[in-house]
């Protein structure tokens, strides 16, 4: 009791001088902040009132007390037993959650969108912070109607009582950037999107506002290439808000599904989608996070997640465009069991280059040859110039041993201290700083990553013993010899390869009879005689399995060119360096 009874005043004393220390350097900072916007923003700081006035301030000083309150922790640990620390820590977070989760909310706009995100993909941290952050998805608080008016007046020249019949004026959905009503128009139930008034020029502002706050934690926490992360998210936010371009992605998608009847891809009604408003066909259903409605829809939410899965794998390895925000209030499910997607501002293409870089990645990853699997993540613009490829090839293997253990069912309860044992690479002798200092992240392949991380996230949910692997490899089969043309340039490919490994035998050979006569090698062809006789033997059947490969793509490449006297010759001289292959493995099968 005495020993608890010490820590705990020895606790109570550090925290507060921490708090001390901290709340005098956050004073210091605010005063700063408000200097500067008085000296170099005069005439901002003077007309606006105070809530926008210190808009940037305010958002800056929230982001250092957050960055300092980690901090502090950061010495606490030093001070106190780890059971007091993980207590500590526990309640900090969820105090952070809700601190941000209620910040995001006065914010708006492009804040909920990043706090959306955070809680997706949030299977990754302490259960904690993310518990506040969830209700950034669908408990926006909404706006008066009477703000939103001007919008349906500018754009329709009329309110939408006349226009829509039974229009509802309270929004079934606030979001970050607009709100959504319903009505019937010409006999159908639409939903009716609206964005916020003078949303374009609060981005504007927010955008600014969020570059300097990562530039502020990239002074804490270097190594990421945030410039590439703000134009990616910047690009993304401004998209979502024009309507012309969520058209677009609609058209395309519903002709891409128009023959899948467990997709509904909303159409929309052209003579209502004016500037900013959008109106769509109304999709009926639940969530896809709400199992319990679900049920009362007698609906198994394992074979919902294995239907989401085939739209995604499709649209990406079928289609090349997806839709990149699947997070579950995009999500809908029917009672029928149908899977309706909305919200098309968000969505991307994956080029035909990148289509095949892809491909080239998935196969060295597939038959795990690691140079080629570096090679071309190098292409496809992963690794820095200065990066150590060596050093990149030992990480590599390492991940691909412990990702062969992964299951998802344990994606949704990991925390970040087993992440940290499964990806340590201290084991390897490898600091997470070191690999920061090799890896890029590619324009192109941002939204993929981030689709892929919240549709795991949202499948997890719905089936934690779901093998994602299992389903999609049909896809990726397809997706890796791809049409005609992918398959022929594949086997091109490969037999280039090999054309250049048996052109470079004979010099490699020379070289090697060059080195051993001039002495650099002493041979005892007493000891290594049958050694010798192995190399011999193994020297010829990798001859021999090269020119079956080779006459064998021969055959293929004019077989589906549909030539097929070309094709028998080399299927006969495959067949004939194979028949020769199998004597030899027999016949030295004892050497």
């Amino acid at each position: 009791m005495a020993e608890n009874s010490h820590d705990n005043s020895f606790l109570k004393k550090n925290i507060f001088i921490l708090t001390l220390y901290k709340k005098t350097i956050l004073f210091f900072f605010n005063i700063i902040f408000i200097l500067y916007e008085f000296i170099f923003n005069k005439e901002f700081f003077l007309k606006h009132r105070f809530i926008k006035r210190f808009r940037f301030t305010r958002v800056i000083f929230f982001t250092l007390k957050i960055l300092l309150r980690y901090i502090s922790l950061f010495f606490i640990r030093h001070f106190v037993p780890n059971f007091v620390y993980s207590k500590i820590l526990k309640s900090v977070n969820l105090a952070t959650s809700k601190k941000i989760r209620n910040y995001f909310f006065r914010l708006q706009g492009t804040y909920i969108k990043v706090g959306q995100f955070l809680s997706v993909i949030g299977n990754i941290f302490a259960p904690e912070i993310t518990k506040y952050l969830k209700d950034l998805q669908d408990k926006v608080p909404p706006r008066p109607f009477q703000e939103i008016l001007p919008t349906f007046l500018h754009e329709w020249g009329a309110s939408p009582f006349e226009i829509l019949e039974d229009f509802n004026f309270v929004p079934i959905a606030s979001a970050s950037l607009g709100q959504v009503y319903t009505a019937n128009y010409k006999g159908e139930k639409v939903a009716v999107k609206v964005l916020y008034p003078e949303i374009k020029q609060i981005i504007e502002k927010d955008l600014n506002i969020l570059k300097s706050v990562l530039g502020l934690i990239e002074f804490f926490f270097p190594g990421l290439d945030y410039g590439i992360l703000y134009n990616e998210f910047a690009d993304m936010i401004l998209k979502e808000i024009d309507f012309n371009y969520e058209k677009t992605n609609i058209k395309r998608l519903r002709q891409l599904f128009s023959e899948e009847p467990d997709v509904i891809i909303p159409k929309y009604i052209d003579e209502l989608s004016i500037g900013n408003i959008l109106v769509t066909q109304f999709i009926e259903g639940c969530k896809i996070d709400e199992i319990d409605k679900m049920k009362e829809y007698r609906l198994d939410s394992k074979e919902i997640a294995k239907n989401l899965l085939d739209v995604y794998f499709k649209m990406i390895f079928k289609h090349g465009f997806f839709h990149s925000d699947p997070h579950p209030g995009n999500l809908i499910v029917t009672p029928e069991g149908k899977l309706g997607i909305i919200d098309f501002g968000s969505a991307d293409t994956i080029s035909n280059d990148n289509i095949t870089l892809i491909r080239k990645v998935l196969r060295a990853f597939l038959f795990k040859d690691l140079s080629m699997l570096v090679q071309h993540i190098e292409e496809i613009g992963f690794l820095k110039p200065s990066a150590d490829k060596e050093e990149i090839e030992k990480i590599a293997y390492f991940f691909l041993q412990r990702m062969s253990a992964f299951e998802v069912k344990d994606y949704q309860r990991m925390t970040l201290n087993e992440i940290y044992k499964i990806y340590n690479l201290k084991i390897i002798g490898v600091k997470f700083q070191q690999l920061l200092k090799h890896l890029q992240i590619p324009r192109n392949y941002l939204f993929l990553g981030r689709t892929i991380t919240i549709l795991v996230g949202v499948v997890s949910k719905l089936d934690p013993e779901i093998n994602i692997l299992n389903l999609m490899i049909p896809h990726l089969r397809k997706f890796l010899l791809g049409k005609t043309e992918g398959l022929k340039s594949m086997l091109k490919e490969d037999l280039k390869k090999n054309i250049h490994y048996i052109s470079q035998l004979p010099e490699n050979v020379h070289k090697t009879m060059e080195t051993i006569n001039s002495g650099k090698i002493r041979v005892n062809l007493k000891e290594m005689k049958q050694e010798i006789r192995k190399i011999y033997v193994l020297g010829h059947q990798f001859i021999y399995t090269l020119l079956l490969i080779m006459l064998g793509s021969f055959s293929l490449i004019f077989h589906l060119n549909d030539k097929q006297g070309f094709s028998q010759i080399f299927a006969g001289g495959s067949f004939f360096f194979g028949f020769i292959l199998l004597v030899s493995f027999i016949r030295n099968r004892k050497t």
